[in-house]
Formats: structure tokens, C-alpha cells, sequence
């Protein structure tokens, strides 16, 4: 504990965790935080730097399939972000995928 300024510091771990205890809790973020004695401001803050970070670790990657059962056909677009991958056909309209990752940008 940071005696002179009277708080415990606490590291990324702990604010993810936090992070996923609300998202789940259904709470609004000003709740949670009341409820649980937190920094409603930390939580946002570690909210948006958790997410940048995800979003930095994007990563594209094209895959060539033959034949597949899924019928994504011979060439395919693999979109990492984090844990979340999809599958993108080569023939998918480009106004749909800026749609999914304009989604995927506020999760």
C-alpha cells in the first residue's frame, strides 16, 4: 500500500479481472464500483487501456484452403483479434468487414 496517498496499487491482472467481474455482474460501471469499493475513473481507465492493447495486437493473416468443408472455398481471410478469430471469404463485401471490426473495436 502506498502509505502516503492511502491506496493499494494494482496491476493489469487485477483491473482485467475487475473488468470481466462487471462486464458478467450486469451492473452499470458506476455501480459495480460502488458496490465493490473501486475507482469508477481507474476502471474506465484500465477499460480503455486494456482495449487498446487488444486492438494493437490485431493481425492479419491470409489462409489458402482446398476444398473445405465449411465451404469458405480456396482463399479465405483469418482476422485475429486477441482470442477472437474469424474466417472471411475472399469474396465478402468490404463494407461488411469494416462492419465487423467497427464492432469488434467496442468490445
Amino acid at each position: 500500500m502506498d502509505e502516503a496517498k492511502g491506496y493499494k496499487r494494482r496491476d493489469r491482472t487485477y483491473w482485467a479481472d475487475q473488468l470481466t467481474r462487471w462486464r458478467e455482474s450486469g451492473l452499470t460501471q458506476t455501480e459495480y464500483c460502488r458496490r465493490n469499493n473501486l475507482n469508477s475513473g481507474s476502471l474506465s481507465n484500465w477499460k480503455r487501456k486494456l482495449k487498446e492493447e487488444t486492438l494493437s495486437d490485431a493481425s492479419f493473416v491470409e489462409v489458402a484452403c482446398g476444398g473445405d468443408p465449411a465451404g469458405f472455398g480456396s482463399h479465405v481471410m483469418e482476422l485475429l483479434i486477441g482470442t477472437i478469430r474469424i474466417r472471411i471469404r475472399e469474396d465478402i463485401d468490404p463494407l461488411i468487414v469494416r462492419d465487423i471490426i467497427m464492432v469488434l473495436r467496442e468490445i
